[in-house]
């Protein structure tokens, strides 16, 4: 990112090196760099903490059985969005109970808003090339994509989200975004099969 431009009627007569000012922008951007990720990391270790009170709370509640016990999709896909696919609770008895799995799970994708459905898609897409997905990860996308198509609707020479399927109220301004943000980081397959002219969205 740094980019030295050498002039010979400036340069000094003794020819002095750049060197020191390019080590200094160096030096930035790995501290730069290094500070990220201990943000991130403090940052993961909150959200662990809150997802692990949230849910031995609920099963000292007696509202659930452990292991089957956290249904806040919206903030499931929230945080998948956040980590990734390859995250992993450390806990290893809550590992299921924030996984991929259960993220695309039937009973998640049904209850999930359009902005989740988005979020579920970047928790992916985000993360990982979209031409190199797998197979498994390739037919849930495809779920969220053809649910998220079903919601465009097309007015004139412009087009918003729907709050679901069969409505025609728009989902707001950050649903509609972060479909959006889905739609571009879908593969070209999923983009010319879902929302291309040609497909049942008419974009």
């Amino acid at each position: 990112r740094l980019v030295t431009i050498l002039v010979p009627d400036v340069l000094p007569a003794d020819g002095a090196s750049d060197a020191p000012v390019a080590a200094e922008g160096c030096e930035a951007d790995r501290l730069a760099a290094q500070e990220l990720n201990m943000l991130q990391a403090s940052w993961q270790t909150a959200i662990e903490q809150e997802l692990a009170r949230q849910v031995t709370a609920a099963v000292r509640s007696g509202s659930c059985r452990a292991g089957a016990c956290y249904r806040s999709w919206r903030t499931l896909a929230e945080v998948r969005m956040a980590v990734g696919p390859s995250w992993q609770h450390q806990r290893q008895d809550l590992v299921p109970e924030f996984s991929m799995d259960k993220l695309f799970s039937k009973e998640s994708l049904e209850a999930l808003s359009t902005r989740g459905l988005a979020q579920a898609a970047l928790a992916y897409t985000l993360h990982c090339d979209p031409e190199a997905i797998d197979s498994e990860a390739r037919k849930r996308l495809d779920a969220v994509y053809a649910s998220l198509a079903r919601r465009i609707r097309v007015q004139g020479r412009t087009a918003y989200v729907a709050l679901d399927p069969g409505s025609p109220h728009s989902a707001g301004p950050e649903a509609n975004s972060l479909v959006l943000l889905a739609m571009a980081r879908a593969d070209a397959e999923a983009r010319d099969r879902y929302f291309a002219a040609s497909s049942g969205s008419s974009l």
